[in-house]
């Protein structure tokens, strides 16, 4: 993900884990970020609890942010759980990604990122 990342020029800021993933959406304005990739088994804070979090924000510019999900869970049980918490998820994630990164960033400018440091 780094190096598609890396080609469309976004900046990535990470998280160690779901809780510092979470407190970076809460304390940033709306339009800061405009995805979330997240590592779905992360420590402290797993990623359907730090979805959940963010969909309950109390502001709904940053509770509605795209979250993608990163995660080798492949099973029926685990998309329909991730789709509960509001996270997309994908087989096909590099096409995903690189459809949403065009979407993003309409040459423009550059749009943050933040990222589960555990990809």
């Amino acid at each position: 993900a780094m190096a598609i990342l890396n080609e469309y020029g976004f900046q990535v800021h990470t998280a160690e884990d779901g809780a510092e993933a979470v407190e970076k959406i809460r304390n940033s304005a709306p339009g800061d970020y405009e995805l979330v990739l997240m590592d779905i088994q992360m420590p402290v804070m797993n990623g359907y609890e730090a979805a959940k979090q963010i969909r309950a924000l109390d502001d709904p510019a940053l509770a509605e942010i795209t979250i993608l999900a990163m995660t080798a869970n492949a099973f029926d049980e685990d998309r329909k759980k991730a789709l509960e918490c509001g996270i997309f998820y994908s087989q096909k994630f590099r096409n995903l990604l690189r459809k949403s990164l065009t979407k993003c960033n309409n040459g423009e400018s550059k749009r943050d990122i933040i990222k589960s440091k555990c990809l």
